[in-house]
């Protein structure tokens, strides 16, 4: 026992080379930054640098979309007024009026006057069908000037009139229901900001 250390450590055997102390493994970042340095088979080495590829791609696009969301985006030019807006569909219907079928004409051209009427009065008239239009008039009589409910009414009756029935003359009917449009547009009163903005519920 009055041996010193280092005698003592000298006498101790070297561990088989089987049993020396395990290495510890590299490290998976590692491993796939450079698959090519630890032996692996092609595919494997292949498939680890497909996956890399996938993965800076994804991150990529990624930063891209969340940058794009941080950028002011530019704003939507404003609509033109009501009153404008429909006055120039009308100038746009007439000049093709020669070329567009009667049913298509009213159509497009009823499209106009409600999208008119909701913009200018906020009714619901472009989802709603005319008899829906027309229930919302007797449950709140006072949603438009009386005399435009009525030229309203009228001109939607025109217009299915002309989608619905085998009527003669499509060349009068269309510039009568241009001329009706127009009149209506321009010779609209002036809105006041507290109608409906909604049908009544059954």
């Amino acid at each position: 026992m009055g041996e010193d250390l280092a005698q003592m450590a000298e006498k101790i055997p070297d561990l088989p080379a089987g049993l020396a102390e395990p290495v510890s493994p590299p490290s998976m970042i590692w491993i796939a930054a450079r698959p090519d340095l630890f032996d692996l088979p092609t595919w494997a080495v292949a498939a680890i640098f497909l996956a890399d590829a996938v993965m800076v791609l994804v991150l990529v696009l990624a930063l891209r979309r969340a940058l794009a969301y941080t950028r002011p985006r530019p704003a939507a030019p404003p609509l033109p007024p009501p009153h404008d807006e429909a006055l120039a569909s009308l100038a746009a219907l007439r000049g093709v009026a020669e070329q567009t079928p009667l049913r298509d004409f009213a159509l497009k051209i009823s499209a106009v006057i409600r999208r008119f009427a909701e913009r200018e009065y906020g009714i619901v008239l472009t989802t709603q069908t005319q008899e829906e239009f027309a229930g919302l008039l007797d449950h709140y009589p006072d949603a438009l000037p009386e005399k435009l409910s009525r030229d309203l009414l009228s001109f939607l009756d025109l217009c299915d009139d002309a989608k619905f029935k085998s009527v003669t003359g499509s060349d009068s009917l269309k510039s009568k229901l241009w001329d009706g449009a127009d009149a209506i547009i321009r010779h609209a009163p002036v809105p006041v900001r507290t109608r409906p903005s909604a049908a009544p519920s059954t």
